[in-house]
């Protein structure tokens, strides 16, 4: 199941470089990889009860990767 996002999510970044709307410079592998682990942290924090602006803060510093 996670080797299913993951590559999903890969894929995508690669249209996104391909495209230009992703820089060169990032791996679309390893973002894959950052955005699995971090959507799984994700559910843990959000079972754990963890504040909604808590999630987003932490949604925002990972979006910024993009950058």
């Amino acid at each position: 199941m996670l080797g299913l996002v993951e590559s999903t999510i890969a894929e995508a970044l690669e249209r996104a470089k391909a495209s230009g709307e992703l820089t060169a410079d990032k791996d679309p592998v390893e973002l894959a990889r950052l955005f699995t682990t971090f959507i799984q942290g994700l559910r843990v924090m959000g079972a754990a009860q963890a504040g909604r602006k808590f999630l987003e803060s932490a949604i925002t510093a990972v979006m910024r990767t993009l950058d």
